[in-house]
């Protein structure tokens, strides 16, 4: 873990030390391979990924760049902060496109070739993953907008959580319950109030509308867990799903990933206010 005992000047040629052109400082382990790839494929320049182990100390880092322009670069977990306008703007601080790195990995085409890894013969349809991830996005949507709401007016009601587990139709099924999270919601109804709902609507309507990349990541993972688990046809360990995931993502970002603009044009930015100190 990076420790921040230094001097702006220290902190400043720390990519020497590093030997690389952009050192970029993310939240935790898991996030490196994933940031490791975007400016790997995306910049052309040496790069080098450290995790610093939790968000408080990405924001000590992340103040050093907006307060003292410390030559590093900041990736982080977007959250829900283009819903709640919580996020600082600057060359030199990337968000990811969803929620999490996970909103950008589990995507129909990567979870139709993670599924055909994990089964090793048959591959999964893509117009049934698709619909599945579509049908996901839907059933979730009023769950989401309880948690975003939770968090834009500090509720403290975690409507969604980190776990499909507890929302789906049996212990491996991989559909959701629509009885087990209309109770949910009726159970949460009373902190989250329609009119504090109607609000976040209207936000969401203003960023680009719902989609699925609001989903919390971890959430969402567990849930293609158990979608890839199904099509295998034997237990799939989130270390696997992790693995495969990266792994794909890494194939694709260069190439044709949905996100790849979104991602190209931050890392462009980086890259350049980094050069430019």
């Amino acid at each position: 873990m990076a420790q921040l005992d230094h001097s702006l000047d220290a902190i400043n040629v720390l990519n020497k030390f590093y030997r690389c052109s952009v050192l970029v400082y993310v939240e935790g382990d898991d996030d490196i391979p994933f940031w490791s790839a975007v400016f790997t494929e995306l910049s052309g320049e040496d790069v080098a990924v450290e995790g610093l182990g939790g968000s408080e100390e990405v924001e000590k880092y992340l103040a050093r760049v907006v307060d003292d322009d410390a030559k590093i670069v900041i990736a982080r977990d977007a959250d829900y902060s283009l819903v709640t306008g919580n996020r600082v703007t600057h060359d030199r601080v990337l968000y990811s496109f969803g929620y999490s790195i996970e909103n950008s990995m589990y995507l129909t085409k990567a979870i139709v070739k993670i599924a055909a890894i994990c089964n090793r013969k048959v591959a999964a349809p893509e117009a049934e993953v698709s619909k599945w991830l579509d049908t996901l996005t839907s059933e979730c949507r009023a769950l989401v907008v309880c948690d975003i709401t939770s968090s834009l007016e500090g509720l403290g009601v975690a409507a969604l959580g980190s776990n499909c587990d507890r929302f789906m139709r049996s212990e491996k099924s991989p559909e959701f319950d629509k009885e087990k999270i209309s109770a949910r919601i009726q159970d949460i109804l009373p902190r989250v109030t329609a009119n504090l709902r109607a609000k976040t609507e209207a936000i969401l309507g203003n960023v680009g509308g719902y989609g699925m990349h609001f989903i919390r990541g971890h959430f969402l993972a567990s849930a293609v867990l158990r979608y890839v688990a199904k099509h295998a046809g034997r237990s799939v360990s989130n270390e696997t799903l992790y693995a495969c995931g990266i792994g794909q993502f890494e194939k694709d970002i260069g190439r044709s990933h949905p996100h790849k603009e979104y991602y190209a044009a931050a890392v462009s930015r980086a890259v350049a206010s980094c050069q430019a100190l």
